[in-house]
């Protein structure tokens, strides 16, 4: 009869109805799950974020450090070789004065 197919298009209808709520709210589960995970990562993310500014800051005080230290060592660089010309001049002086000293000695 009419009056059935009518009961059984509104059970099929409310059925459905059941059906597409879970699947609604198993889709809004999964969403805020989602949303909980990007949050999660965005705050992952900002952490790496001022572990990698930390690091590049750190590499900039160090670069700027290494760099002082090369201006340093070149200049020790720098007094060392005036220093090593100096002795081999003083050397030298050294060397003539004991010649002079042997050719005074060998002249008494």
């Amino acid at each position: 009869t009419v009056e059935n197919e009518r009961q059984k298009a509104l059970v099929y209808a409310a059925e459905k109805a059941i059906i597409m709520q879970a699947a609604v709210e198993a889709s809004s589960k999964s969403l805020e799950d989602l949303q909980q995970m990007h949050v999660q990562t965005l705050g992952e993310l900002a952490s790496t974020e001022c572990v990698v500014a930390k690091k590049g800051s750190e590499l900039e005080v160090l670069q700027n450090d290494h760099e002082k230290l090369k201006v340093d060592y070149d200049s020790c660089a720098e007094q060392l070789r005036i220093c090593e010309e100096s002795l081999t001049r003083k050397d030298k002086e050294i060397v003539k004065h004991c010649m002079t000293t042997d050719n005074l000695e060998t002249k008494i």
